[in-house]
Formats: structure tokens, C-alpha cells, sequence
């Protein structure tokens, strides 16, 4: 048994003598903004593709991606950039900068106003701050793209209805157009065909969230409210 014992305690030392020797895998780094705007301190988590290009140019300028509920979208979204833009030759997507966007009070952030002569303070901050902030310290290409999902699809959509002016591209996955009695979706259907989308994408998308045994052909008929979601 003793000897069992320092067996295992040498195999141990010695694994622990490997492990600090051991490098992180670093696919990207936090930084904290200070917004006058919202009166706090928020947290991004950011990409830069430099951090795992097989050929980096320190020079090259890059789109940005703006990921809302960014800490719990960060990850997958970098895996799906990489791979798409880098992996075995891949070139179907560009390479860009992610700044995901941590919450502080997601349901604050993420709920339109309805007076635009007051929007929403996220929106403020967005723009006023966060983007010329990104813009000032990161080699960023003029191409800016919003994504959010529920609560974050609906900022997406009414960002792009009253401020298109904002991003190129947004990305809305399963956006709750459903909220406050569909409010906003009213509001959407109304003021969206009045805007200039010259040059404008907008990219919705919502999937395995049928209730079971139900076909996509069959919301046009349904009224249930488990199925309000993507009806909206």
C-alpha cells in the first residue's frame, strides 16, 4: 500500500510540474466600459480574429459583430465565426470582431420605448458610446451587425425599424414580437415599409420550438398560445 501510495504522489507532482508549464487557449479578453448613459459599468466580452488567424495582418480592418445576452452567446458565436471563416480554408463568412454585450438588466435593455424622442437608454448607449468606443480601439471595417435572440431579437427588430441608420446587417433568432400583447409587433408592421432599407439585412430565424406533432404549415390556423411565438 505505501508503495501504491508514493507511486501516486510522484505521478501526481510530476503532472502538476507539466500543467504549469501548460499554455491558455485564449480566444478572447473582458474589458469594462463606463456608460454616463446608463449610469454603470458594463462588461464585454471580445474577439479579435488576430487572436487565432493562421495569417494575421496587423493592419487588416474588420466588420463587427454586436452580440446581445453576450455571455451566453459568446462562445458558440467565435466557434461559428472561426469555423466558417477559417478552419480548413473555409472563406463563407468574413473574419470580424465579436463585442458581446454581458447583461446587467436584460428586461430594462431590451424593452422598446415607444417615444422616440425618448428611446430606449440601451439604444443611447449603443450608439453613442459602445460603437465609437469599438470604433477608437479596434481596427473595425465601416460593416457593423447586430444579434440578439428573444428579448434580444426584439431590440434587434426595433432598432432596425426605428434606427437602421445604426448596423448594416441584424440577426433576430426567435425575437419575442409576441411581448405586451404584440404591441410592438403592431408598431413594427406599421413603421417598417416607411424606413430607407436601402442596403439593409435583416435575417429571422426560429427552429425546433413547434409544440410536438405540429407541422410549420399548420400556424397559419393556429391561435394557441404555444405557438404565439412564432406566429408573431
Amino acid at each position: 500500500m505505501k508503495t501504491i501510495f508514493i507511486t501516486f504522489a510522484f505521478l501526481l507532482f510530476s503532472f502538476c510540474l507539466k500543467a504549469q508549464n501548460d499554455e491558455n487557449i485564449t480566444i478572447g479578453k473582458k474589458e469594462v466600459i463606463t456608460s454616463k448613459v446608463l449610469n454603470e459599468n458594463r462588461t464585454l466580452w471580445i474577439y479579435t480574429p488576430n487572436i487565432t488567424s493562421q495569417n494575421p495582418n496587423p493592419e487588416k480592418r474588420y466588420p463587427v459583430l454586436y452580440l446581445l445576452d453576450g455571455s451566453a452567446h459568446f462562445y458558440s458565436t467565435v466557434g461559428i465565426i472561426q469555423q466558417h471563416s477559417q478552419a480548413n480554408g473555409n472563406g463563407t463568412l468574413p473574419e470580424m470582431i465579436v463585442v458581446a454585450i454581458e447583461n446587467t438588466n436584460r428586461v430594462r435593455d431590451f424593452i422598446p420605448s415607444n417615444d422616440l424622442d425618448n428611446p430606449n437608454p440601451f439604444i443611447e448607449f449603443l450608439s453613442s458610446e459602445l460603437i465609437p468606443h469599438i470604433d477608437k480601439n479596434y481596427k473595425t471595417a465601416p460593416y457593423k451587425m447586430l444579434v440578439g435572440h428573444s428579448l434580444g431579437g426584439l431590440t434587434v427588430i426595433d432598432i432596425l425599424t426605428n434606427f437602421p441608420e445604426l448596423f448594416n446587417a441584424h440577426i433576430a433568432i426567435e425575437p419575442s414580437m409576441w411581448y405586451d400583447n404584440e404591441k410592438y409587433l403592431t408598431n413594427t408592421i406599421s413603421k417598417l415599409p416607411k424606413q430607407n432599407m436601402n442596403g439593409k439585412r435583416l435575417f429571422i430565424g426560429t427552429a425546433n420550438t413547434l409544440p410536438k406533432g405540429m407541422e410549420f404549415s399548420q400556424l397559419k390556423n393556429d391561435k394557441s398560445f404555444e405557438t404565439q411565438h412564432i406566429r408573431s
